[in-house]
């Protein structure tokens, strides 16, 4: 059986998306898995006390913006191990991974706006910050 040439059009554009939308999905999904092997990566780099190591992996990904990463990157600055201890650096990291919820970022703002480190000392905002995360479902690595 033949196509007529306005089928073989319409045919062959409906292929080639179906395909590119199947080497971007396989894209997306490569992606993920990537940022999932990287991040557990970084965490057994941190558990073995390879800080350094840990910031080196978790960097990337956070700058792509992998909530885990950026609250793990906040964690480095606020204890100092694997980066320089920077209050301030570690707020903008908490706060970036606070705002797509992560649990453990909203925990850490608490606590530099409880005792007042990289920004002024607010009470109002400390309790608030914890109060958002929903406790007990995240692990502190520090």
């Amino acid at each position: 059986m033949f196509l007529s040439a306005f089928q073989r059009t319409i045919f062959g554009a409906f292929f080639r998306a179906l395909m590119f939308a199947a080497v971007l999905a396989a894209g997306c999904f490569t992606s993920v898995a990537v940022q999932a092997q990287s991040f557990e990566a970084g965490l057994e780099a941190y558990e073995a006390g390879k800080y350094k190591e840990a910031f080196g992996n978790w960097w990337p990904l956070a700058i792509k913006g992998h909530a885990k990463s950026q609250a793990s990157l906040g964690l480095l600055y606020y204890s100092g191990r694997g980066a320089p201890r920077d209050y301030a650096k570690a707020l903008r990291w908490f706060s970036v991974s606070a705002e797509k919820g992560q649990p453990t970022a909203q925990f850490f703002m608490g606590l530099l706006y409880f005792y007042g480190k990289g920004v002024k000392k607010d009470l109002g905002r400390a309790h608030a910050c914890p109060t958002s995360a929903p406790m007990g479902q995240f692990r502190v690595i520090a």
